[in-house]
């Protein structure tokens, strides 16, 4: 009974900061994005644009987590194998790409425009 409506005002401006190994610093002098920090701030023009936001924000700062396999690599007495194989095999996928052999998978197609967002939209 004392629950009080919450009323979004647009547009939004989100900030979503991370931690190591975590990292926004691909994001300095992005168009759109001010980074801060290991924080990044940007607008949108709803609750939907900024979901999508941080869900793309998310997939950059998660590429700072294979900083600690490489670290776990360096490591083993194998290193040097597991990086040249690695480097070749990323070769040979650009050749395959390259030449048709090799397609990626489809990307997700975006939600219909009725879909909701945990339930906004």
């Amino acid at each position: 009974g004392t629950a009080k409506v919450m009323k979004i005002v647009t547009p939004i401006t989100a900030t979503l900061r991370v931690v190591p190994p975590a990292s926004l610093e691909r994001l300095e002098n992005f168009p759109g994005i001010d980074y801060s920090d290991n924080s990044v701030t940007f607008a949108a023009s709803d609750l939907g644009e900024m979901y999508d936001g941080f869900k793309g924000v998310i997939r950059v700062a998660t590429v700072g987590y294979y900083s600690v396999l490489f670290e776990q690599l360096r490591e083993r007495d194998d290193s040097g194998e597991i990086g040249a194989s690695f480097s070749e095999a990323l070769m040979t996928r650009w050749f395959d790409v390259e030449s048709g052999r090799w397609q990626p998978a489809e990307e997700d197609s975006p939600p219909p425009a009725d879909q909701k967002y945990h339930g906004f939209r």
